[in-house]
């Protein structure tokens, strides 16, 4: 979304007063303004608005630093507020010898967070419903009764072996609330991620786990396929690999051989996500890079229903 996708111009949004020489290029990605400052480096933003009130979000992804202005008319012009709010706090933390700007340091995880995910390591390895009705949020329940969650876990340690916390690999922190981390068993190793709610105490309302394919399984013969053919440099896509109706097999060839282009040659890594039926989304571990392969298949027909390739 922050990746500048299509030329807008060159009159800036967010301007900032004072700085001078030619306007550098506005952009737009995926839903959000993208501009490059001359001095302040790339600023994120966008507005919105309706019938009694105007908006808009402005951050300074270098610094971590961003600001919202809310406005209580219709359609309330905040863009150009927001632009000097956000220069205010970025120059002053420069000038307060913090280099470019405002040094923010991850807040890192809530020891919640951590004790969280100690304990849903344990059901992971022995589930205890009394144990998980204290550790989870209602909604827990309601999106994947307890017993598809057992059945999941089930297929998980059939299909990669008996498992344990990956100690290679370090657990990760997009927010102080969220944790993502990986289980490894003899035969592979899948990623498990939580989510906890603002309660206090705070409790548990997401567990996702990624279900690996199962050996000789539609979904496994599809995803080796896919990855045979990305090491073997064919630039067109292969006949034996069916797509739905309306897939163009051209353009998704195009798009997945830029990324094999860009990782290497590769090999199936991690299981990030996927019912381990019907859809997988996997690492590959390439020679240059690491990129996560995504497949939709309709297990019966063994139809490619979507494939797409990401960092």
């Amino acid at each position: 979304m922050q990746l500048p996708q299509v030329l807008t111009g060159w009159a800036i949004a967010p301007s900032f007063p004072g700085d001078g020489g030619s306007s550098p290029p506005a952009t737009y990605g995926f839903g959000l303004f993208v501009d490059e400052h001359p001095s302040l480096g790339r600023i994120v933003s966008h507005s919105g608005g309706y019938p009694g009130f105007g908006s808009n979000m402005a951050w300074h992804p270098a610094t971590g630093t961003g600001v919202i202005t809310l406005g209580n008319s219709t359609y309330a012009a905040m863009a150009p507020l927001a632009a000097r709010l956000l220069e205010a706090v970025v120059r002053q933390g420069g000038q307060a010898g913090h280099g470019s700007g405002v040094a923010i340091a991850s807040p890192g995880p809530w020891p919640e967070t951590l004790a969280a995910r100690e304990e849903v390591s344990q059901l992971l390895r022995s589930w205890d419903d009394a144990a998980a009705e204290r550790l989870f949020s209602p909604n827990v329940a309601m999106d994947a009764p307890f017993e598809e969650r057992r059945r999941r876990i089930a297929l998980i340690r059939e299909r990669i072996g008996e498992f344990g916390d990956d100690p290679g690999r370090e657990p990760e922190f997009d927010t102080p609330a969220h944790c993502r981390w990986w289980l490894a068993g003899q035969r592979g190793t899948v990623q498990a991620q939580i989510q906890l709610n603002p309660e206090r105490p705070p409790r548990v309302q997401s567990l996702t786990l990624a279900v690996p394919p199962a050996a000789g399984s539609a979904l496994r013969a599809t995803l080796d396929a896919v990855v045979d053919w990305l090491n073997g440099g064919d630039r067109d896509w292969p006949p034996s690999i069916g797509v739905a109706g309306g897939v163009d097999a051209g353009l998704l060839a195009r798009r997945l051989r830029m990324a094999a282009v860009w990782a290497g040659p590769c090999r199936v890594g991690a299981f990030k996500a996927g019912d381990g039926t019907a859809s997988v989304a996997a690492e590959l571990v390439g020679e240059h890079a690491t990129i996560t392969l995504a497949l939709v298949i309709d297990p019966e027909t063994r139809i490619l229903r979507l494939a797409d390739a990401a960092p």
